[in-house]
């Protein structure tokens, strides 16, 4: 008869098992590895990439930054310009020019009378005192004052003898003009 090792048939049979098994294992294995070097190419391509964007970016951040900075400079000047307009426009519309005044009164007031003392503010209210030679004259001071475009009201506050040198009529007389009179005509 025959004998039979039964032995070397599982020995076998589990050694064709075992290479079964580490063939599994080693595909496995490989096949784990490829996807991590897949995925780390992956991944250092993107890295890369992502930091020549960022290089873009930063280039540029820093030309905007120096284009805000010239535009501020600009906004500064523009603002600096704006404010000098805005003054010049408070200036002018302030500015008081008493020329009005003057050549009113000079139309008024007679050669042969004299104006000692003149009071004015903006309000348009102005106090006049000064000498004619006569009653005739403050008469007709008066009527020229009262007839004037630019006068709203005359008043004769007082009239009195000179004690002076000179003979003539010592006069005050309070005017009330309109506040368009300080205000010169360009």
């Amino acid at each position: 008869m025959q004998d039979i090792n039964l032995l070397q048939n599982k020995l076998k049979d589990k050694t064709n098992q075992w290479e079964k098994s580490n063939r599994a294992a080693t595909g496995i294995l490989v096949a784990i590895l490829v996807v991590e070097l897949a995925a780390g190419a992956f991944f250092f391509l993107m890295t890369s990439q992502a930091d020549k964007d960022k290089a873009v970016l930063d280039q540029d951040n820093v030309s905007m930054q120096s284009e805000l900075t010239r535009m501020d400079s600009d906004l500064g000047d523009a603002k600096a310009f704006q404010a000098q307009s805005k003054n010049i426009a408070t200036l002018l519309d302030a500015h008081v020019s008493w020329s009005g005044l003057f050549d009113e009164l000079i139309t008024s007031i007679y050669k042969s009378s004299q104006v000692f003392t003149l009071n004015s503010d903006t309000t348009g209210e102005i106090h006049l005192e000064g000498m004619a030679d006569g009653y005739s004259e403050v008469g007709k001071m008066l009527l020229a004052l009262e007839t004037a475009d630019k006068f709203s009201s005359v008043r004769l506050m007082s009239t009195s003898l000179s004690a002076g040198e000179r003979p003539g009529i010592m006069f005050s007389v309070e005017i009330f003009a309109g506040q368009e009179i300080f205000v010169s005509e360009n």
